[in-house]
């Protein structure tokens, strides 16, 4: 195991690193689901538990909403 693996984050860095929000992690600390690397009142999440939020496939992307052409198009039906 590398050592980096070993390393404490703060609730912060966690989020930074996984993608989860601050809230979500203290939350999974507390219940239990990640074990605590720091102490009561000062939570910290080792490296190596740190959940990793999946990111968002690049799929193909809408063109954006445009209320111009909405509005054409919704004269064009009478």
């Amino acid at each position: 195991m590398q050592l980096a693996a070993l390393d404490d984050l703060t609730l912060a860095e966690a989020a930074q690193e996984s993608g989860y929000s601050v809230d979500h992690l203290e939350r999974l600390v507390r219940e239990g689901k990640i074990s605590n690397a720091g102490r009561r009142g000062k939570p910290m999440i080792r490296r190596s538990d740190l959940p990793i939020r999946p990111r968002k496939l690049d799929g193909p992307r809408l063109p954006a909403y445009d209320p111009v052409t909405d509005a054409r198009s919704l004269g064009s039906r009478r």
